[in-house]
């Protein structure tokens, strides 16, 4: 069974190998969320580029990743498996304390 801490290398691993969304921009990702199956991450996309909020590109995708607790395995998931993942039903999935500290 993987640790939190070995789920958040594998998804360090996963956005490494992707590539940049455009010049000055970089993809990250959001703190996990405790699914069912292992933790849920939300892609970031960051702006290194010193300008303005309002003048930064824009982007849509998919809405995260997810890493299995079992296997380790990565998988993008679509809006519909994160709806089944119960985080769209979840008034606050990513406030309050964390269940893993």
């Amino acid at each position: 069974m993987l640790t939190r801490i070995s789920a958040e290398d594998r998804a360090r691993d996963h956005i490494a190998g992707k590539p940049a969304p455009a010049e000055g921009y970089r993809l990250a990702h959001s703190t996990p969320v405790v699914v069912a199956t292992g933790w849920y991450f939300d892609y970031v996309i960051v702006c290194d580029v010193d300008i303005p909020e309002a003048e930064q590109e824009k982007f849509a995708g998919a809405y995260g990743f997810l890493v299995d607790r079992e296997s380790g395995s990565v998988s993008e998931i679509s809006h519909s498996q994160w709806v089944d993942l119960g985080l769209a039903i979840n008034p606050d999935p990513y406030g309050g304390k964390e269940p893993w500290l």
